[in-house]
């Protein structure tokens, strides 16, 4: 047997699985990529969301109380029962 072979071959073997390894890491680091960024794409869109849904609830907040203050100050000024 010549020993000059077997360097060759187990160079080969462990070219190939560090390179198997190599072409997997890259494959896990897209996919890591591709999910951070789905995450950050949810989260964004969930802040803009909210932030519509929580700025129309003040809003009608806001009349509810205009409505409750014009209603008391219309008691106020003709002395009789508010009547809708």
């Amino acid at each position: 047997m010549n020993h000059a072979g077997r360097p060759r071959e187990v160079a080969s073997i462990f070219g190939a699985t560090k390179e198997v390894f190599m072409s997997e890491s890259r494959e896990t680091v897209g996919v890591l990529v591709t999910l951070v960024m789905a995450l950050g794409f949810v989260t964004i869109v969930f802040l803009i969301c909210r932030a519509i849904v929580l700025w129309y609830f003040r809003i009608n907040e806001a009349l509810v109380l205009l409505k409750s203050i014009d209603e008391k100050l219309g008691r106020m000024t003709t002395r009789e029962p508010y009547v809708k």
